[in-house]
């Protein structure tokens, strides 16, 4: 369930969160800034699914499209969220399930 609003979680349990967030960026995404997966994973041999959400300003959608038509992979399926920006998990969260139970279970 959602972290902000499920009763299942503690505000220490928040508070955990965002601070593994935050550091987890602070710390990969210097990493990440020089990370170019057309060159890194042209090619890989495992099922891909690509969640992407269509305002995302981190990853935007002309470039996640290009790199899901460039690459090499024995199956890979491209769904747009088109009211998420970076998290569509989070954002369109029955499109999110729906897409991982079609995908993920046999």
């Amino acid at each position: 369930r959602n972290v902000f609003l499920s009763p299942e979680y503690s505000a220490r349990d928040r508070a955990t969160y965002f601070h593994g967030v935050h550091r987890s960026l602070e710390l990969l995404q210097p990493q990440l800034m020089e990370l170019d997966l057309f060159a890194a994973a042209p090619k890989v041999e495992v099922p891909v699914v690509l969640l992407e959400g269509r305002h995302d300003r981190v990853v935007p959608s002309t470039v996640a499209a290009r790199y899901f038509d460039a690459l090499d992979a024995p199956r890979k399926r491209l769904a747009w969220a088109e009211r998420s920006a970076h998290m569509p998990d989070f954002e369109e969260r029955e499109l999110f399930l729906g897409l991982m139970m079609e995908e993920m279970l046999p």
